[in-house]
């Protein structure tokens, strides 16, 4: 991922994507998909089961249903980047090199 960058999920459980990453990955103010992967990985991309809007902010929420299982509490911090054209966030105590 050539762009990585760190964000901090807010009280409501929101993580703000750039809006330049949120074009790469082809999501801009749509609704996402938020799929938990094994490593500790979200990765988000459109359409799909668990479905979130992006607001013009470029905001979006991490489901409850994904952060109780991943243990993310408020105030963690995320990595933010592109992979493959999807928009991969991953939580900074579960780094793993991108």
């Amino acid at each position: 991922m050539n762009n990585v960058v760190k964000r901090n999920m807010d009280v409501l459980h929101r993580i703000v994507i750039p809006k330049n990453m949120l074009k790469e990955a082809g999501i801009e103010n749509s609704s996402v998909v938020i799929m938990r992967e094994e490593n500790g990985v979200i990765t988000l991309e459109k359409a799909g089961k668990i479905t979130r809007n992006v607001d013009e902010l470029g905001r979006v929420v991490i489901p409850k249903e994904l952060r109780e299982p991943m243990g993310i509490k408020d105030d963690d911090q995320f990595t933010v980047g592109c992979k493959d054209g999807k928009l991969v966030v991953r939580r900074c105590s579960a780094l793993a090199e991108f």
